[in-house]
């Protein structure tokens, strides 16, 4: 049987559909999601260059 799993979303602006985050409970990478017109703030954050970030 398989159990669930915690997915956790982090909104980079007050705008759910802009920019967010995301992690899954005990994995080490890290989702960042963010529309064309804002992906200098995903491309200037830090944990996009630690091991597991990736950009959606």
């Amino acid at each position: 049987m398989q159990l669930g799993r915690k997915i956790t979303i982090f909104m980079i602006d007050t705008n759910a559909y802009v920019s967010r985050t995301a992690e899954i409970g005990n994995w080490t990478g890290k989702k960042m999601y963010s529309s064309g017109a804002k992906i200098e703030k995903i491309l200037a954050r830090d944990e996009l260059y630690k091991s597991g970030g990736r950009i959606l």
